[in-house]
């Protein structure tokens, strides 16, 4: 019985992840638009699939596009609610791949905000791409109070030739398995926390250390006041 007990508390952690952080869904193709709402054919920013599983005590995610994803063109930001709430508290992991960044080692910032998107810390991640494909995972310790997991998706390219930036949403609809309120939101201050970075690569690629990051610019304020903005109002309409 004893060796019973104790396997159910080693085993714990990892069974309350894989309850929190699994899902699944897809989008329809060509619909990336500009912030003037016209649709633009950019295959880089069209999401076709996203899925998050478990492994051990890490979370995988993984981000299909339409086309080949290259940074520093293309910026993608992977927003995973955690944690109920019905005061707008926000509690999310944020994988974000920065394309206003020139620098790799500032590109990639894994992020938990936890009661506040102010309250930002940095937590352990990888990122890469492999073919059409973004590939994340974290460690699923990061969220170790994860009560719920409703995941969304923000893409945006900016072509090289000066055209429309198009930008495209996605995240799974219906679920409604984390009940936050929605937060009005206002762009926040240039966030100064040391981040791993970790450079593109055929596979996941461990992060070399900490460095601070650069202050953000108007660019990358801009496309998380798009993309809260979105999913703000999509999940406002859903639960209206």
């Amino acid at each position: 019985m004893r060796i019973l007990l104790l396997a159910a508390l080693l085993l714990a952690p990892t069974a309350a992840a894989a309850v929190a952080f699994e899902a699944e869904f897809t989008d329809a193709r060509g619909d990336v638009a500009t912030g003037e709402s016209l649709r633009v054919a950019y295959p880089r920013a069209d999401i076709v699939r996203f899925s998050s599983r478990v492994e051990g005590e890490r979370v995988v995610q993984i981000v299909e596009m339409a086309g080949i994803p290259a940074p520093p063109a293309d910026s993608i930001l992977v927003r995973s609610w955690f944690h109920d709430s019905v005061d707008g508290s926000f509690f999310v992991v944020d994988m974000e791949v920065r394309g206003d960044s020139s620098m790799i080692e500032h590109r990639f910032r894994p992020l938990v905000r936890r009661g506040s998107f102010y309250n930002v810390s940095a937590i352990d991640a990888r990122w890469g791409v492999e073919g059409t494909t973004w590939v994340f995972d974290f460690d699923a310790r990061s969220a170790q109070d994860a009560s719920c997991f409703d995941p969304g998706v923000f893409s945006e390219h900016t072509p090289a030739t000066g055209g429309p930036t198009g930008f495209d949403v996605a995240y799974l609809a219906g679920a409604r398995r984390c009940q936050t309120a929605p937060e009005p939101y206002t762009p926040p201050p240039p966030v100064q926390v040391a981040v791993p970075s970790a450079t593109p690569a055929p596979t996941l690629t461990d992060a070399p250390g900490s460095r601070a990051p650069a202050p953000e610019s108007g660019a990358w304020l801009a496309l998380g006041a798009l993309a809260a903005g979105a999913f703000m109002l999509r999940r406002s309409a859903r639960r209206s």
